[in-house]
């Protein structure tokens, strides 16, 4: 008898956890936000024009340079051109421009 009450006490519980679950997101609106996200990454999309998009590769690739210690990849910024060098995001080395 104690394994049949344990077994409906814990169906209950189940049962009151996703009812309680589907009122805290229509309360707190996740849900129609989650949908609305959903839109939005639906809507966005790159630019097709392919005379742009070459245009961005080019100008993305010349403000990327490569650290002289652990060969990684890094986005070279204004700041970094002011300061004459940047710092490595994945060894900390220090690389002159």
């Amino acid at each position: 008898m104690e394994t049949v009450s344990s077994i409906i006490f814990i169906a209950i519980i189940v049962v009151v956890f996703l009812l309680l679950r589907e009122f805290w997101c229509w309360y707190f609106k996740i849900n129609k936000i989650t949908e609305l996200l959903e839109k939005l990454v639906k809507n966005t999309s790159l630019d097709t024009n392919e005379s742009n998009h070459s245009s961005t590769q080019s100008s993305y690739k010349a403000n990327r340079s490569s650290c002289l210690q652990c060969q990684k990849s890094q986005i070279v910024t204004e700041t970094d051109k002011s300061k004459g060098g940047y710092y490595c995001l994945q060894c900390g080395h220090f690389n002159k421009l």
